[in-house]
């Protein structure tokens, strides 16, 4: 027997009773060391009021660089277009320059006088980011001078700096953790986040406009800065109170947010290669908008600042109330230890036996009989109520283990059923032994997951052959539905065409099949769209529409690859895409072959860098030379990356126009796994 066993039973009770008061002495430290803890984090910056200055010193960073960036992509977007407007937005933005070296140096001045080793490890992580970024940004500006600068560059490096200075904003969260004071930084976070997207697309649009077209990726890049508005708007209307949230309600409906907002879809909705939309006059109207939008943040900076200041005096009243409760804690734990082992050593046996025979026996059946009608007697009910609950408790155990096995297994069966489910409406919607008039046709598709998100479908109805190809964004279950309402809606739509005589071109059938489906598409996700091109063939004349992967084409003529671009939009990403889409046709001679293929190839990696379009071009002109045969092409294709790793779903078809060929001998790869 140990030293403890050995020890009476009120010294064991007076240990007991013991930990209560230790933990006691535990929490008032813990209380004291985390309100020391807040107040150093505080004290790193001086004062209360020195955290309003750095937060007001960061939002003027902020905004000056959103400025600058703005007038940058207004003087590269002339410099783009070669007139004489870039010389005339030289002087303003040198000035733009001035106000931001000025703003930096304010920052870095106020950090100067203040001990950063001391503040929250996340604040200072973020300034020292945010500060990192003015040497890029000045060697930026100096190569601007001598030569062109792509505005993906410029957005790219503003950027950074300008999310740093954000986080550190919503570092400021350590500083407390009071719901009031998170909820006011978390707005100001929402709202900075969406002027920051709003401020990109200032710049992005001001390129575009004084340049009068889109770059490449520039068309995607406002579409997700646009869509992103929306999710941080979203976000800020939920932590926002009623005046924040008003104010910014009001801004969205004012004449420049309009008139920006026209400008913006204009640029969205136009399909010619010049953009007719004034760049000054945009960049001033969007500037004016983002100038209502920063004096929202300006007024949650001033909330931020009287509810943190309210809330420090509130942390040291709550520490020295934590200090003396510890205390009285402390002492009533002591006297309660007294108490309770002066009463329990009397009648304590009589409960020690019972619970010695339940210990020998486990028979919880057995009571404990009571003696007395004191606090005793009612812990000899409560340990007898126990005893009953276990044996209760062990009854209903058992029932309860056998329930949740059944539920168990009917769990994992509907999941099985529903992973059967997904791969059924993937093979499914593959076309099996398509027949196409003069062409040998052959197709593979390897999702990246249990279903993929990659559609094609080859098929003939009335006197035309088709082939589709498209992306399907995101993977599992929801996409393998997208693509069979899609594949129906586009059989649905050529047989009805069909059966009344009517002649479509690929780009009817895009701009229907939209029409269609955009509702349906909505109700599986609001994000769903999918990258689709249509092709008609009419012996060796193939009429095209539709925004998918460039389309390759091998002439056997001449032994070399022709990369074909199409042009169209997304299915699902508006409610109608007539006026976006368009046909354009090209020539096929006897031995030419067409292959299409989705995204999933081109993003493979092929040792430090993505294959891309051109790599496979290359692979496709050395391989065709040596394999005439679609399939046997593909799966030499196929063979060349088999090493690689797949981040997505790949497709790849092949078409190879043989008009003495019999329709019989059309061949096709179904869709196998690739080793990995």
């Amino acid at each position: 027997m140990g030293f403890v066993g050995r020890l009476s039973i009120r010294t064991k009770f007076a240990l007991l009773a013991g930990i209560p008061v230790l933990g006691a002495l535990i929490l008032g430290a813990v209380i004291a060391l985390q309100g020391q803890k807040q107040a150093a984090a505080a004290a790193a910056l001086g004062s209360i009021e020195d955290v309003a200055q750095l937060s007001v010193r960061i939002s003027g960073l902020i905004h000056a660089l959103q400025l600058e960036r703005a007038r940058m992509g207004l003087h590269e977007g002339f410099e783009a277009r070669g007139t004489d407007n870039s010389n005339r937005a030289d002087v303003a933005l040198g000035r733009e320059y001035e106000q931001t070296d000025a703003a930096q140096g304010q920052l870095e001045t106020f950090l100067a006088g203040h001990d950063l080793s001391r503040l929250p490890a996340r604040l200072a992580r973020d300034l020292g980011v945010a500060r990192a970024q003015a040497t890029p940004r000045r060697a930026l500006q100096a190569h601007l001078l001598r030569e062109r600068v792509p505005i993906e560059d410029i957005l790219n490096l503003y950027g950074t700096t300008d999310d740093a200075l954000v986080s550190a904003t919503a570092a400021l969260t350590e500083l407390s953790d009071d719901g009031e004071l998170l909820r006011s930084i978390s707005s100001l976070v929402a709202l900075s986040q969406l002027t920051e997207r709003a401020s990109r697309e200032h710049a992005l649009l001001s390129y575009v406009f004084a340049a009068r077209e889109f770059p490449p990726g520039a068309f995607k890049t406002l579409v997700s800065l646009t869509t992103e508005e929306g999710v941080y708007a979203d976000a800020f209307r939920a932590s926002a109170s009623a005046g924040p949230a008003g104010q910014y309600d009001a801004a969205l409906t004012s004449e420049a947010a309009l008139q920006a907002r026209s400008m913006r879809e204009r640029a969205l909705r136009t399909i010619d290669d010049n953009i007719d939309i004034d760049a000054p006059s945009w960049f001033v109207t969007r500037g004016e908008a983002l100038s209502q939008l920063q004096e929202i943040e300006r007024g949650l900076l001033t909330r931020i600042t009287d509810v943190a200041t309210r809330k420090m005096a509130a942390t040291r009243a709550s520490v020295r109330l934590g200090l003396w409760l510890s205390g009285a804690v402390v002492l009533a734990s002591g006297l309660l230890a007294w108490i309770i082992a002066s009463g329990v050593t009397r009648a304590i046996s009589d409960l020690s036996n019972a619970a010695s025979r339940v210990r020998e026996t486990k028979d919880f059946a057995i009571r404990a009989e009571k003696t007395s009608i004191d606090e005793l007697g009612t812990l000899t009910d409560v340990f007898n109520e126990m005893l009953s609950t276990i044996q209760t408790r062990d009854a209903y155990l058992e029932t309860q283990v056998a329930e949740r096995t059944d539920e168990l297994r009917l769990t994992v069966a509907e999941l099985w059923s529903e992973m059967d489910l997904a791969v059924k409406i993937q093979t499914v919607l593959l076309p099996h032994e398509p027949q196409l008039s003069g062409y040998d046709i052959a197709a593979t598709m390897v999702p990246a997951s249990t279903v993929g998100g990659d559609y094609y479908d080859v098929f003939r109805l009335g006197d035309a052959d088709w082939i589709f190809i498209g992306d399907v964004s995101g993977h599992g279950v929801t996409a393998g539905i997208t693509m069979m309402i899609v594949q129906t809606a586009v059989r649905a739509v050529i047989q009805s065409a069909a059966s009344s005589e009517e002649t479509l071109t690929p780009k009817d059938v895009l701009a229907r099949v939209n029409a269609a489906v955009r509702s349906n598409l909505k109700k599986i996700n609001e994000d769903q769209y999918m990258t689709i091109m249509a092709l008609q063939l009419e012996g060796g004349r193939v009429c095209y529409s539709g925004l998918h992967q460039d389309i390759l084409v091998y002439r056997t003529a001449t032994r070399r690859v022709e990369r074909v671009e199409g042009r169209g939009m997304w299915l699902g990403l508006m409610d109608d895409i007539s006026g976006l889409v368009e046909d354009d046709v090209l020539q096929l001679e006897e031995g030419d072959l067409l292959l299409l293929y989705t995204d999933g190839i081109t993003e493979v990696k092929v040792g430090d860098h993505r294959l891309g379009t051109d790599g496979l071009a290359l692979i496709l002109q050395r391989l065709a030379n040596t394999h005439g045969i679609p399939a046997v092409l593909i799966k030499a294709v196929m063979d060349e990356i088999s090493g690689s790793t797949f981040a997505d779903d790949v497709t790849i078809l092949a078409a190879r126009y043989m008009p003495a060929k019999p329709t019989s001998a059309r061949s096709i790869i179904a869709t196998a796994p690739i080793a990995r």
